[in-house]
């Protein structure tokens, strides 16, 4: 039986069916986990950079989408939604980032093809990948995590398509738009 999610509204806790949890054991209302500080697109070798999601939550909430490989036509049409959203989510008071189990340059190449206009996180151990809970049968599973200001999780989506991804993210942040509709442009 699949899992079904719980989001929490800015006015308090909407109930709904059960919350979604991650096989890694994280759920709605959870505190991000201090993950180990991954690696960006613009780290190389010479200079590695790196960033942590935790950290990068406390001022600012964020939808953290994670794919199984940068570059691929699924995983492009994710990550090209998502940019073409970003400044919605922005405005929401949301970051976005992408995480893969890539290697810096591959996600940098990847980036910079698609022009993309966000920060793509590295994890090629899969250990943070792990910890939240997206690694089925040993494949990357596409799913995203809304991450509230003061690092709690609003939602979780595993399983998702490259399509509804974005979709999904927008209607749980209750953003509208143009027309004052739910959903992406």
């Amino acid at each position: 039986m699949p899992l079904k999610r719980k989001t929490q509204e800015k006015e308090g806790e909407t109930e709904g069916p059960a919350p979604k949890e991650a096989k890694g054991g994280l759920s709605v209302g959870d505190d991000l986990p201090d993950l180990t500080a991954l690696e960006t697109d613009e780290s190389t070798p010479e200079e590695v950079k790196r960033i942590s999601l935790k950290e990068a939550t406390i001022e600012k909430g964020a939808v953290i989408f994670v794919y199984p490989k940068a570059n691929t036509p699924g995983c492009t049409k994710q990550a090209c939604s998502f940019n073409e959203n970003v400044d919605k989510l922005s405005k929401a008071g949301y970051a976005v980032f992408g995480l893969s189990a890539d290697k810096p340059k591959s996600q940098a190449n990847w980036k910079k093809k698609h022009e993309l206009t966000f920060t793509l996180l590295c994890d090629p151990s899969q250990e943070v990948l792990k910890q939240l809970g997206v690694i089925k049968a040993g494949k990357i599973s596409r799913s995203h995590f809304v991450i509230e200001k003061g690092a709690k999780i609003k939602d979780i989506q595993l399983g998702t398509s490259p399509a509804k991804s974005i979709v999904e993210a927008i209607k749980v942040l209750g953003i509208k738009d143009d027309e004052g509709q739910d959903g992406e442009t």
